[in-house]
């Protein structure tokens, strides 16, 4: 659910802490400019923190829906590593494109499902050109693909994943 500024409850929350001991300051600023006090306090989480809390997420919520913990994992295709590093997981088979977490699952609607794909990105960035195609492939292979631009739009993609929505 979003408020009138199309914040959800969670984006509500992350000002609040971050606002903290600055409280007065702030309120002054959103009375003079808003906008521009909101993009100082609200930065856009990481791609990598929103996967981290997709996943912390899903540690409480894997037992609701009879799975385990493990059934969620993360595809280490993406980073900065040092170029042997890189070499080597290039040699194992590590593919670009390839969405970051999947979801080892059946939906419980969808028979031809195979489990799900998401791929976490960061606004204002969009999927490149071999992720796009990566997740074509895998939709016509009979995955589900995610692409969510936060925690709260990958956390819903699984919920809805595994209650079997259209």
């Amino acid at each position: 659910m979003t408020n009138w500024l199309g914040w959800t409850t969670a984006d509500l929350e992350a000002y609040q802490q971050r606002v903290g001991k600055d409280k007065g300051r702030i309120v002054r600023q959103l009375d003079r400019e808003p906008a521009k006090a909101v993009a100082k306090v609200l930065k856009e989480p990481t791609e990598h923190e929103s996967q981290k809390a997709v996943v912390e997420a899903w540690a409480f919520m894997c037992t609701s829906y009879g799975l385990p913990e493990f059934a969620l994992y993360a595809v280490p295709n993406g980073g900065k590593r040092h170029i042997k590093t890189a070499s080597n997981l290039k040699a194992e088979g590590v593919r670009a494109g390839i969405p970051d977490l999947f979801l080892a699952a059946k939906s419980p609607r969808d028979t031809e499902a195979r489990g799900l794909y998401l791929e976490m990105k960061r606004k204002p960035n969009s999927p490149s050109r071999e992720q796009a195609l990566v997740i074509e492939y895998l939709r016509r292979a009979g995955y589900h693909c995610v692409i969510a631009w936060s925690a709260a739009e990958a956390i819903t993609a699984i919920q809805a994943y595994l209650k079997g929505a259209p």
